[in-house]
């Protein structure tokens, strides 16, 4: 929530889940047992499938995820050791996945490549803990958070059950915190917070039986064009520094049909903000005061390939 200048504005108010494909080897002995990520129960091949198998490398593979995203959203804007209002609440929607597996071994990289697009949405009513008028207020307020990008990256399997994986990540977030109305007698107004980021990161997936595998992924993000517009008065746009963010997620995939997983992501992700510039609305400077977000959330759904 913007500031007045010494003074709170909130004082006024305010896959990725990730489908594995069977990928061909750089060494593959007679006889070994073959790791299969996307399509469920290992196979067994003999010398003649293994030449064929390294001669034509793996087969390409699209893949679609889609299921439901819920979560718990808390988010803190503090001055000092301060906190001056905070958000929280269980927030709920959906999300998508798209993508595709090369087949084509890279030397130079020794690893394959993929690209990767998702979207969610998650949206809830949720808890506003902060000031107006100078006086404690405590109301809900509409939240909508939309978050979509794409991924290209590189995995590569180094034995039987173990697959590694890196990527680039590049996105963008949107929060639509509050609406513009009236609450308890107190005018509120929205605000919406936006920016595109870059992300790093990279992961392990593990074959801890045929057709259940279970893995970690960490990206860090650093955001530019960072913005928050608020509805306050004739409206002002904070210009938001030093954003950037952590994601931690445990994919668990159950191949229930040979095309077909399961799929339960725990994840965590943490956004933080530097305090802006001060902004001059109605006569009066505000400013976007430093703030912290965790969300912790639970992806439930599907992944099909073809």
């Amino acid at each position: 929530m913007a500031e007045m200048k010494m003074q709170p504005a909130s004082q006024i108010l305010s896959s990725a889940n990730k489908a594995f494909s069977p990928q061909g080897r750089e060494k593959i002995s007679p006889g070994d047992k073959e790791s299969d990520f996307m399509n469920g129960p290992a196979l067994f091949i003999d010398d003649k499938k293994v030449s064929q198998k390294q001669a034509e490398g793996s087969k390409s593979a699209f893949y679609i995820s889609a299921g439901h995203d819920a979560n718990h959203m808390h988010y803190k804007e503090i001055s000092g050791g301060d906190t001056l209002d905070e958000d929280y609440g269980k927030l709920r929607g959906i999300y998508a996945i798209a993508g595709y597996r090369g087949a084509n071994y890279i030397k130079q990289i020794e690893a394959r490549l993929f690209v990767e697009g998702y979207f969610k949405r998650y949206d809830a009513l949720i808890t506003y803990d902060g000031a107006a008028g100078g006086q404690p207020f405590t109301c809900e307020q509409k939240a909508v958070v939309q978050r979509f990008g794409v991924k290209l990256g590189a995995y590569r399997t180094f034995s039987e059950r173990t697959e590694l994986l890196y990527y680039l990540d590049i996105g963008q977030r949107i929060w639509y915190r509050g609406e513009n109305e009236i609450i308890q007698g107190v005018l509120c107004y929205a605000e919406r917070y936006r920016w595109v980021y870059f992300g790093l990161g990279g992961g392990i997936n593990y074959n801890l039986l045929a057709k259940l595998s279970v893995g970690l992924d960490i990206e860090g993000m650093a955001a530019v064009d960072s913005k928050m517009r608020a509805d306050l008065y004739e409206g002002g746009t904070f210009v938001l520094k030093g954003v950037g963010g952590w994601e931690f997620k445990l994919p668990i995939k159950y191949h229930f049909l040979k095309h077909i997983s399961f799929d339960l992501t725990p994840y965590s992700t943490w956004w933080n903000i530097t305090r802006s510039d001060p902004v001059l609305i109605s006569g009066t400077y505000y400013y976007e005061p430093d703030s912290h977000t965790h969300i912790e959330g639970l992806l439930v759904g599907l992944t099909c390939s073809f």
